[in-house]
């Protein structure tokens, strides 16, 4: 029986089948598909870069009235930030002046302050103070909100809070307080 041809038997033909999508299924994790998510990637990438050169273009065409702002921004005087006196201790006295004001004004009270060192910071002068004093818990609301609402601008550098010890119930100010506060002159 040369030439004579056998059938397959339907368990021959689902193993072949199995093997032909096997070998398809590899063929296509293998080659195809990895080239597919490098086409997709190279896509995504050239679009995004032809979105940054279409805003790096906007900022070229704008580059001539930013740098105008900018110039005219270095030309103004910032005005309400920085103390205005003619040396480090006038600045000093008036800083402490101004706290002490809003210390009597919160309804505490000022009991010392001392004038710290002043640092150089690039183009301006740090003149800090320490200032301690006992107040309520609204009091030192009010200070707080006084010094960080103050023209010229003044900054919390360090802050301490303690409740007084042996305090009673009819203690009017209950908390020992003690602010470190900065103001900025200018440096000429």
């Amino acid at each position: 029986m040369i030439g004579s041809v056998t059938p397959f038997t339907p368990l021959a033909r689902a193993a072949a089948l199995a093997l032909a999508l096997a070998a398809f299924a590899l063929v296509y994790a293998g080659f195809v598909d990895p080239l597919i998510d490098t086409y997709a990637a190279d896509r995504a990438q050239r679009e995004a870069t032809v979105e940054r050169l279409a805003r790096y273009e906007r900022l070229v065409k704008e580059a001539p009235a930013i740098e105008a702002q900018l110039r005219a921004a270095k030309g103004q005087r910032v005005t309400g930030l920085f103390i205005e006196a003619p040396s480090e201790t006038t600045a000093s006295a008036l800083v402490q002046e101004r706290l002490k004001a809003m210390v009597a004004d919160s309804g505490a009270v000022a009991t010392s302050f001392f004038s710290l060192p002043v640092e150089r910071r690039g183009d301006h002068r740090a003149i800090p103070l320490r200032i301690v004093f006992t107040a309520d818990t609204r009091s030192l609301q009010r200070v707080l909100y006084a010094v960080e609402a103050a023209t010229p601008a003044l900054v919390i550098d360090k802050m301490f809070v303690h409740a007084r010890t042996g305090r009673t119930a009819e203690s009017p100010r209950p908390l020992d307080v003690e602010l470190q506060v900065v103001g900025f002159m200018r440096a000429f």
